[in-house]
């Protein structure tokens, strides 16, 4: 959220967005885990950080916790 509403100065906005990427491939088992109010701006911000890759797999991403399951059920 901090990333969202402009409050990380500059200079360090690609280490927070790439410390956000870290967490969710370590702690997340590569799932996206935050609450409502963030959900379309975690992407907004690393896309603005070079990470359109990863947020490209976290659309995509198949399994129980993943956008794709939770459209189909």
């Amino acid at each position: 959220m901090a990333l969202d509403i402009d409050i990380v100065p500059k200079e360090y906005r690609k280490q927070v967005a790439g410390a956000i990427v870290r967490d969710i491939k370590e702690s997340e088992s590569g799932f996206i885990n935050v609450g409502i109010f963030e959900l379309s701006g975690i992407f907004k911000v690393l896309v603005e950080n070079g990470y359109e890759d990863e947020v490209y797999r976290l659309l995509t991403k198949k399994g129980e916790n993943s956008f794709a399951f939770m459209w189909e059920h």
